[in-house]
C-alpha cells in the first residue's frame, strides 16, 4: 500500500535526510515507485544521485521526493512500531513538541508515551515547516547523538561516552517534562537508540530521528 496517499499536514519534514536517501535509490526502484505512486522524476532530477538545490526546492518537489523515499524505505528496511523498535519505527502517538533550547533552538525534540515505551525524536529546527532562520544540525545523524543529548540535558553537560542510565534520564526528563498541548502526530524516524527495559513495571528508552512528522488523521 503506497504511504501518504491523503492530504497530511505535516509539521516537520527533513529535506537532508530525504535528499540523502533519495540519492541511494537505485534508478529502476525509482522508476518502479514513481508509476505506483503517479510521481514525474523529471522535476526531481534525472540521474542517480540526483540532487535539487534548495532556492529550487518547490512543495510539489518536497513532497514527491518524501513519498518516494517513505515507500522504498518500508519496502527495504525493517521498519518497526513504537513498542517493536527496528532499524526505523513509524507509528502515532499523542505527543508533545518544543524547541531546545528556546532562546537560541539548536533542536526540535517530539516526546510522548505508550504503556511500555519512552518515545523522544530529534531533529533539526530548519525543518520544522515555517521555521526560518535557525541552527542546522545536519539532520541529526547517528555521529552528533552526543550533541543532542547535551542540549537536552538540563543539568551538566554529558560524558563523551555516554551511560545508558544517563540516556535513559534525558530522554525520560524530557519527555516528562514537556509544554505545550498535546497532538496525535504520525512520523517515520531512523532509530538512534533503543534501550530495553528488563524490569517489571519499567519502560523501554526509545530514540530516533524523524523524516517526517505530521498531524494524525
Amino acid at each position: 500500500m503506497a504511504p501518504m496517499n491523503n492530504p497530511k499536514y505535516f509539521i516537520y519534514v527533513s529535506d537532508a535526510k530525504i535528499d540523502m536517501l533519495y540519492s541511494q535509490i537505485p534508478r529502476s526502484f525509482l522508476e518502479k515507485f514513481a508509476v505506483e505512486l503517479s510521481i514525474d522524476l523529471k522535476p526531481l532530477g534525472a540521474g542517480l544521485g540526483a540532487t535539487i538545490k534548495e532556492n529550487q526546492l518547490s512543495s510539489e518537489t518536497r513532497y514527491s521526493k518524501l513519498r518516494l523515499v517513505t515507500t522504498y524505505v518500508e519496502n527495504h528496511f525493517n521498519v518497526g512500531w513504537i513498542d517493536a523498535p527496528e532499524a526505523y519505527i513509524k507509528g502515532s502517538l499523542p505527543m508533545r513538541w518544543g524547541l531546545y533550547p528556546a532562546d537560541s533552538p539548536q533542536i526540535v525534540y517530539f516526546g510522548g508515551l505508550t504503556n511500555s515505551t519512552i518515545l523522544g525524536l530529534g531533529g533539526s529546527p530548519q525543518y520544522v515547516l515555517g521555521n526560518k532562520g535557525v541552527a542546522s544540525t545536519d539532520g541529526l545523524s547517528p555521529s552528533i547523538l552526543p550533541a543532542l543529548l547535551s542540549t537536552l540535558e538540563l543539568q551538566s553537560p554529558i560524558s563523551e561516552q555516554l551511560q545508558e542510565h544517563q540516556v535513559s534520564h534525558i530522554v525520560e526528563y524530557t519527555t516528562r517534562n514537556l509544554q505545550g498541548p498535546i497532538q496525535n502526530l504520525e512520523f517515520l524516524a531512523k532509530t538512534l537508540l533503543h534501550i530495553p527495559r528488563g524490569e517489571v513495571g519499567q519502560s523501554q528508552i526509545l530514540l530516533g530521528s524523524p523524516l517526517y512528522v505530521a498531524l494524525a488523521d
